[in-house]
């Protein structure tokens, strides 16, 4: 039986179509689109982080899961493109360098939240009490922010009768390293380290300005603050009351506090 030559062809046809489909699917493309998935959602997290790291240095955002959340959608999305180096050896530098750039910033967002929080723990009042305290008479005492019943009272430290005979006043001590300390309406400032932790001489300025004034409302006369006992053992009490260990900054903190 013969066959024709056009028959005959057909399976060579079926073969060559067959290797033209092969040739013309693309084998990678689920890759690429896991890939092009990954690379979509690192660059919405690396946005939504930065807007959470302005919202909290603003004192818009309190609460810092999202950051913690938006570094590890960074390092999920990362790992989905690192398993992209098997295949094409040709992205491993760029995506070394990308897990680099994701671990300094990583990093940074660390150091950000804990130098955040402390400044705003530390200065969130400063502002409000600064502006009250500078529009009163500083030679008498202050309302709302001091009653007068408490203006005058005796010194929480200590305190010496005044001689009326020989016009000597009485003497009026109290503590007042994290702000002045009798017991009624003073402002409970931060521990002083807490204080030298943020290295800021305008930080310092202010919070002398506020055990100052309070002070001086009070009607005290000696103020047992700051307190410039360098510390050498961590096992110290009252470590939290003074400026820390380093003689420098301490003498800077001090400056701008007097």
């Amino acid at each position: 039986m013969r066959i024709s030559p056009t028959l005959a062809a057909v399976p060579l046809l079926l073969l060559l179509l067959t290797w033209l489909l092969l040739q013309g699917m693309n084998t990678d493309a689920d890759l690429f689109d896991r890939t092009l998935a990954a690379l979509d959602d690192f660059s919405k997290a690396e946005a939504a982080l930065r807007g959470d790291v302005l919202s909290a240095r603003a004192g818009l955002l309190h609460n810092y899961d999202p950051l913690v959340g938006e570094v590890n959608e960074l390092n999920d999305a990362l790992a989905r493109l690192q398993d992209v180096q098997a295949s094409h050896p040709r992205t491993v530098t760029p995506i070394r360098e990308l897990a680099a750039a994701v671990a300094r910033q990583e990093g940074l967002t660390e150091e950000f939240k804990s130098d955040n929080a402390l400044l705003q723990n530390s200065l969130a009042y400063f502002g409000l009490f600064d502006m009250q305290l500078g529009a009163s008479d500083l030679n008498g005492p202050i309302f709302p922010v001091i009653s007068p019943s408490f203006a005058g009272c005796a010194g929480q430290a200590g305190y010496n009768n005044g001689v009326p005979r020989l016009g000597i006043p009485p003497l009026r001590q109290t503590d007042g390293p994290a702000g002045v300390r009798l017991g009624h309406e003073e402002t409970a400032l931060p521990a002083p380290v807490g204080l030298t932790a943020t290295f800021d001489r305008h930080a310092a300025h202010e919070y002398g300005l506020v055990i100052g004034r309070e002070g001086r409302a009070t009607n005290q006369d000696v103020l047992y603050a700051p307190m410039i006992n360098q510390v050498t053992v961590p096992t110290g009490g009252r470590n939290f009351e003074t400026l820390g260990e380093d003689p420098f900054l301490m003498g800077e903190i001090v400056a701008h506090i007097g």
